[in-house]
């Protein structure tokens, strides 16, 4: 176990530093309150890298200190205790549908809720009254009961209800019955009809076939996997940044159990060429086929096909690469291994077997929540298909086992997770391009809850063990201040890649680059900012009047990988007037309109459109935080200073924002996404308006060099023209300038993905390098 802290007051004066950063976040972005009565915020909202690791650090911090104060002995009893009895109580306020009967805000009285219910009043006061003390209702006046958030959140139509309901009441009898299926059939069984399930409810078949036998279940499980598959962990935008696809060239691809293909979307999209088949049962198939239920774009049909085909029988399809995501954690490890070798009779040289799938630590075992989490899912899948998540030298060898011709390639990490998407793709690239700069030691990483560093400057960090070390850390995570007192006493010249969207780490900057640290970041926040922030930054750079200052470069802070700053910094400094900008800067925005209103016509509803982006992971986990257009506006603010405009930030200038007025102030994401359809008409009205004058609305961003004109919103683009024509997420950017005339300078590729904006970062560390050397 990595060691921690038991000193208490140590831990309260994090908790309470914790604390300070996360009511400043909360108060400064209007997101509402903290509390726990029935109108607080049902979710904690959205947040910087900062806040998050400021709430990871105080929920940890807490639970220790509470863990340390109450002491084994009564912890176990406690635990035990209340652990059976929450349960107990939620089960049965799902169940008869309390919630339901209790106000949205007033309060009822024990009696009158009782009745409504048909339940006993005894029993619901003693039920409630443990529930209370978990901030489930509360009990405002004697013997009258009243909503909490918690309890609101349980009522009919909420997704918690379900999800709350499928652990308490499908899954209590599985949990009840764990061990006596491990003592009928034998400790490490390995067949999907000898688990708990079957053992508490004398199923036969598979849980699969146990869930399909009772609709109200069935839905109930469909509805949680609905919540989990929402986390952003779980987003499709992962399939795209994990694997350059372009590099497969005229590839087919097979998503082997994809489903309608929602994954199949999502690599089509990002790799214009490939072709690409997904297989599954008969009834998943027709359904992926009808047009009233089929999920792939119109522009990607052509490159699209589905078939039958079950997974445990040999495949009959050649392909470059079988792809399988999330298909075999759900099978032990006899049926995975049968599931790859029912490959053998199509695999050819070269081919490619790619699994997306949970990795399971092999570092020390945290006490942290997320640790905690997810090992509670692990014990899940034992429950319901007797496996477990695997650790990576598992995955190796379960492949190696089922065909041995396979050799393994890689393994990575998309974002979300250890030093962060676009931070492990840097430091894979780091590592492909150290040969070539053999004079560059990696000293420090970091990520939100610890980081790893060498002392002495004598010796360099791994790249091939970083991760296992950084896991098996304890160092805390430095302050701004503390990485600069510890660089400016390395033997050469530094360079600090800041691959976060930390807020505290932007203000520094400045200082960095004072004290001779060079500053490579995709961080928009510190160049669209104050004017007078921005304006700090680049006085400390290195300059003929200020050589002991440090460079800054930060190409990724708008388009990811696209050499958009690069460009606009090369026009202007050779002479060029730059006399316009336009284009479409989000990838989100681009794959909504391009479904929603498409060159050929037609399209769906914004809603749906909306919902599809949100599945398959284009948008934020609350959409709003996309449209509301101020992302683009960010883009825009730094392209705008770039071109000699002072701008002093994003309240500057028109930002159109395409969440309805009367959704701006609801509570959730969720409640937005269910009413959002109530105002589809809004956005109807728009593309007809743009077709009947044979055009297509888009969402760009605008500058106006001359006019000193900056805009973000929704402009009509003629059918052939640049912006129209966009494929997928693609962004565009065009220059007009004096030297190109009427006919600009495009820029045109995927302007997001962890791969991408790390070759971005990449290359600016190149340019520093080059510099410094």
């Amino acid at each position: 176990m990595a060691t921690e802290t038991t000193d208490l007051e140590a831990l309260a004066e994090s908790c309470l530093q914790s604390a300070k950063t996360i009511k400043a976040f909360i108060a400064s972005n209007g997101h509402g309150r903290l509390a726990f009565d029935s109108l607080a915020l049902p979710t904690f909202p959205k947040s910087d890298e900062e806040t998050e690791r400021a709430r990871h650090n105080l929920r940890n911090a807490a639970r220790a200190m509470y863990d340390l104060t109450t002491g084994p002995e009564e912890s176990l009893m406690e635990s035990s205790l209340t652990s059976l009895q929450y349960i107990n109580s939620m089960r049965y306020i799902c169940h008869f549908k309390i919630p339901d009967s209790v106000p949205d805000t007033g309060e009822i009285n024990y009696n009158s809720l009782a009745k409504f219910c048909g339940v006993d009043t005894a029993q619901l006061k003693q039920i409630l009254r443990f529930a209370m003390t978990n901030r489930i209702f509360c009990e405002p006046t004697p013997n009258h009961v009243a909503h909490t958030i918690g309890s609101r959140m349980l009522k009919e139509g909420n997704p918690m209800r379900p999800f709350v309901q499928w652990l308490t009441e499908d899954c209590a009898p599985m949990i009840a019955h764990q061990i006596d299926a491990i003592e009928k059939w034998g400790h490490g069984s390995q067949e999907p009809n000898q688990t708990a399930v079957n053992y508490a409810y004398g199923a036969d078949g598979s849980y699969y076939n146990f869930i399909q036998a009772d609709p109200v279940r069935e839905r109930r499980f469909g509805a949680t996997i609905q919540q989990v598959s929402q986390q952003p962990g779980s987003s499709l935008k992962h399939i795209q940044s994990a694997f350059d696809w372009n590099s497969l060239g005229n590839a087919t691809v097979i998503d082997v159990g994809g489903h309608i293909g929602y994954c199949a979307v999502a690599i089509a999209q990002a790799a214009p060429k490939l072709r690409v088949i997904v297989q599954d049962r008969p009834e998943v198939v027709e359904m992926a086929q009808d047009p009233k239920t089929t999920i792939v774009p119109a522009d990607l049909r052509d490159r699209f096909s589905f078939e039958v085909h079950d997974f445990y029988q040999p495949q009959k399809t050649p392909a470059d690469v079988y792809f399988y995501r999330k298909t075999l954690a759900n099978h032990t490890d006899k049926y995975a291994v049968k599931v790859i070798k029912a490959l053998t009779p199509a695999l050819k040289p070269g081919n490619r077997l790619m699994i997306m799938d949970f990795v399971q630590s092999e570092g020390p075992i945290e006490t942290s929540v997320s640790e905690r989490y997810y090992r509670a899912v692990d014990l899940q899948m034992l429950m319901y298909y007797n496996c477990r998540y695997r650790t990576l030298d598992e995955w190796k060898e379960l492949v190696i086992h089922s065909d041995s011709r396979f050799e393994f390639e890689t393994a990575c990490t998309p974002s979300g997770s250890g030093a962060g998407g676009v931070g492990r793709h840097f430091i894979t690239q780091l590592a492909a391009i150290s040969p070539k700069y053999p004079h560059v030691s990696l000293v420090l990483i970091s990520r939100s809850s610890k980081c790893l560093f060498v002392e002495d400057f004598h010796h360099m960090l791994s790249f091939s063990t970083w991760e296992q070390n950084l896991s098996a850390s304890s160092q805390p995570v430095l302050s701004p201040q503390e990485i600069i007192e510890y660089l400016v006493n390395a033997p050469g010249k530094c360079v600090v890649v800041d691959n976060t969207s930390n807020q505290s780490i932007a203000d520094s900057y400045a200082s960095f680059l004072r004290n001779g640290i060079s500053v490579v970041t995709p961080n928009k926040k510190a160049f669209s900012g104050s004017y007078e922030a921005w304006q700090d930054i680049f006085s400390a750079t290195y300059s003929p009047n200020n050589t002991a200052g440090g460079l800054v470069y930060h190409e990724s802070s708008v388009g990811a990988g696209l050499p958009v700053i690069s460009t606009l910094k090369d026009l202007v400094e050779t002479g060029d007037k730059v006399q316009r900008i336009e284009g479409v800067f989000s990838g989100t925005m681009s794959f909504l309109f391009n479904n929603f209103a498409p060159v050929e016509g037609k399209g769906g509803k914004w809603s749906e459109e909306v919902k599809k982006a949100k599945v398959a992971g284009y948008t934020e986990p609350d959409p709003r935080d996309d449209l509301n257009g101020l992302d683009v506006a960010r883009k825009l603010v730094i392209l705008a200073r770039l071109a000699g405009l002072e701008v002093e930030n994003t309240s500057s200038f028109p930002v159109q924002s395409l969440i309805p007025k009367e959704l701006e102030s609801v509570k959730s994401g969720e409640e937005f996404m269910e009413k959002l359809h109530e105002f589809d008409g809004q956005m109807d009205k728009v593309k007809s308006e743009a077709e009947a004058e044979g055009k297509v609305v888009r969402f760009v961003g605008s500058i106006d060099v001359a006019k000193k004109d900056v805009r973000v919103g929704l402009e009509k683009f003629e059918k052939g023209h640049p912006i129209a024509s966009l494929r997928g997420s693609d962004n565009i950017i065009s220059f007009y300038t004096k030297r190109y005339g009427s006919k600009p300078l495009i820029i045109q590729g995927a302007g997001a993905g962890g791969e991408v904006t790390a070759m971005g970062v990449t290359g600016d560390l190149i340019k520093v390098l080059q510099r410094i050397s």
